[in-house]
């Protein structure tokens, strides 16, 4: 039908209604995808008008979504067209479900990363990859990271502009002494929430493609990260900001132009230790990725710099939360990288007291590991972790039961310093956010 008939208004309710069953589960996005109902929107998608434009859009983006992935050499056709129309349409609807369609195109695939291709290097030997690599490749060869930037600034603007009529209103009808609340017209709300819908999407390609290589986080890098992230992690919606926190972490795991890059930023470095310390957990526990990876290759100087910005005191009360244990483990990890680090760089052995291990005990740190220590919901590899953090820094503290046979006070019985980690993507990654 869709392909007969010269009606467009049916041809429109015929391709939202593929969308729909393609959007329903993977099993009927596959029996759709088979109908060649694909190949005809990607033929005729320039010609359509603008409604169906957007319905076709949208029906293409459903069949980027779920996992496993639709099969990579028919799905990739849809990028060059998509991102062309990006780059030209003023449609924000279009935008948005071209971001969320190249957003589910960059996951990660657990398939992906177990097929390895060959690729060869020229002057160099041959290369086994992993096939996300090179789909995250051809994703970036469409130039959408410098778009996606853009539209990120476009869409901060957006926010601002929202925001300083909202301002605006407000205090006019504070001068006229009206005891309600102003009236905001509809249209700066419908500002705000296109605003907001952009960002999203954005974020999350920006994130997918920074959890690749280090070449390919840095060409996301050159497209401007860095002058948009800090927006982001500042956004009013959690997801956003939560988002944000994990694609900055996995950027600042990468090179050390990429890390300095960060340190140069002295208010990015500041902004992501006050949302380690405040606010949602999930949130603090993403910024505190940002900080245990930064830590993790820092120079001294730059280390500093996080202790004094309150480093010390963002993974102190992140023990505090007793029993998440990943959180614990990072923040464990990272506090004593950074104590260590503080011997190694006078020369010290590496579990002398220091200024920073007093700073931690006085900020209730010693107490957080004794408490850990005594949690018995948590892994008995946490609490053995938080008991040789305690021997290796406090080998006198009177809390520490020396007379378990169990206990160790062999400096070799050590948890590893932390490695850098580069953060897989989020899970919730094929949903939508909600506003």
């Amino acid at each position: 039908m869709l392909k007969n008939t010269k009606d467009m208004e049916t041809a429109d309710q015929a391709i939202w209604g593929l969308g729909n069953i393609a959007g329903d589960c993977v099993l009927l996005r596959n029996k759709v995808l088979e109908t060649g109902v694909f190949e005809f929107l990607l033929e005729n998608l320039n010609n359509f008008p603008d409604k169906m434009k957007r319905n076709s859009v949208w029906t293409l983006s459903n069949f980027c979504r779920g996992k496993p992935h639709p099969p990579w050499e028919k799905i990739s056709k849809l990028l060059e067209p998509l991102t062309q129309l990006l780059s030209q349409t003023r449609d924000y609807e279009v935008m948005v479900d071209i971001l969320w369609a190249v957003s589910f195109l960059s996951e990660d695939n657990e398939d992906d990363d177990n097929n390895k291709v060959t690729v060869n290097n020229l002057g160099g030997p041959d290369e086994q990859v992993s096939s996300y690599v090179l789909h995250l490749d051809a994703i970036i060869r469409t130039g959408v990271a410098e778009q996606v930037v853009k539209l990120v600034k476009h869409a901060a603007q957006l926010g601002e502009e929202a925001w300083s009529r909202i301002g605006e209103l407000k205090a006019i009808g504070a001068r006229k002494g009206s005891k309600e609340e102003a009236t905001i017209p509809a249209e700066i709300y419908q500002k705000l929430s296109t605003s907001d819908f952009l960002i999203a999407p954005c974020v999350r390609i920006l994130g997918n493609i920074v959890s690749g290589s280090d070449r390919q986080t840095m060409e996301v890098v050159k497209a401007g990260f860095f002058d948009i992230i800090e927006h982001c992690i500042d956004h009013r919606v959690k997801n956003i900001k939560k988002e944000s926190c994990w694609a900055l972490s996995n950027v600042v795991a990468g090179t050390s132009e990429q890390l300095n890059l960060f340190f140069k930023r002295e208010r990015l470095v500041k902004k992501v230790t006050n949302l380690c310390r405040n606010g949602d957990f999930m949130i603090r526990k993403e910024a505190g990725w940002c900080l245990s990876n930064a830590m993790c290759s820092a120079t001294f100087e730059q280390l500093s710099i996080l202790v004094d910005g309150g480093f010390i005191e963002a993974m102190v009360e992140l023990l505090q939360h007793g029993q998440i244990e990943k959180a614990l483990v990072m923040a464990m990890e990272s506090l004593e990288g950074c104590l260590v680090g503080y011997n190694k760089h006078f020369d010290y052995p590496q579990y002398q007291s220091n200024p920073w291990v007093e700073k931690m005990e006085e900020l209730g740190g010693l107490d957080c590991l004794e408490n850990i220590q005594a949690t018995s919901l948590l892994s008995e590899k946490c609490q053995d972790m938080a008991a040789q953090f305690v021997t290796n820094f406090w080998p006198d503290s009177g809390d520490c039961d020396t007379n378990d046979p169990n206990h160790s006070n062999d400096t070799n019985n050590q948890f590893e310093f932390p490695n850098v980690n580069s953060q897989a993507p989020l899970n919730d990654q094929s949903a939508h956010y909600q506003f």
